[in-house]
């Protein structure tokens, strides 16, 4: 499945059929525990994605140590940029606000992903933040590797699947272990 999940081009119904029937055995099986698995599988999908892409924009010279190091959250953004650009189907709108990167996908965007839960009864209340979401937050993490110094937190903030009429939003928050010219000084930070 590796492959097939790090081609989803993320609007093709019965592949995401195929795929939730897989999660829907796995948790008829071993029960809520196996959303802990899917959540970490696709967590590494996503790292060995967002590894493949540092690699490829390290050697196209557009990425270095130096700018994650100056501008983390723009170092960031670009990865994810890429790799939903990389990914096709829908694509995400993306906010930054000081040291967080929002990614919306608005509710009048087509997902297949309602229509298979319906299809499949998998029962997460929000698949998605265990499937594609997790994926992507391993995209993220990924450049955490190389800059020890940096972490990158995902949270879900709103689903379709949790809220009627809601958009899907995610946000990364990028924590730098280093000054960064620009940014908010920490709470009781003393100004420079």
């Amino acid at each position: 499945m590796t492959q097939a999940a790090k081609r989803d081009k993320n609007l093709d119904l019965e592949k995401r059929v195929a795929e939730f029937d897989g999660l829907r055995a796995l948790v008829a099986e071993f029960g809520d525990a196996a959303y802990r698995a899917i959540d970490r599988y696709y967590a590494a999908l996503g790292y060995e994605e967002g590894y493949d892409l540092i690699l490829d924009c390290v050697r196209s010279k557009e990425l270095s140590l130096e700018a994650v190091r100056t501008a983390p959250v723009e170092a960031v953004l670009e990865l994810l940029r890429k790799f939903f650009e990389r990914r096709g189907g829908n694509q995400p709108e993306f906010r930054v606000e000081n040291d967080t990167i929002y990614l919306t996908t608005p509710c009048s965007s087509w997902c297949p992903t309602p229509a298979a839960v319906r299809k499949t009864g998998l029962g997460h209340e929000d698949i998605c933040f265990v499937h594609k979401r997790s994926f992507a937050a391993g995209v993220a993490s990924a450049i955490t590797e190389f800059v020890p110094a940096l972490t990158v937190q995902a949270s879900n903030l709103e689903s379709r699947n949790l809220t009627k009429g809601a958009g899907c939003t995610e946000a990364y928050k990028v924590v730098a272990g280093w000054p960064v010219r620009g940014a908010p000084a920490p709470r009781g930070a003393a100004p420079e």
